[in-house]
């Protein structure tokens, strides 16, 4: 039996770590929209 495997100590596969790279690629535009629009409205 082999009870040590390579993807126990490694949190994301390369699949999951493309996803999440791909899924902030796309959040990182709109954060970024919204903390200029935040930043620039006067806040009264």
């Amino acid at each position: 039996m082999k009870f040590l495997s390579p993807h126990r100590y490694s949190p994301l596969s390369p699949a999951e770590f493309f996803a999440a790279a791909a899924a902030t690629a796309s959040y990182l535009p709109t954060a970024t929209a919204a903390a200029s629009a935040t930043a620039l409205t006067p806040s009264a």
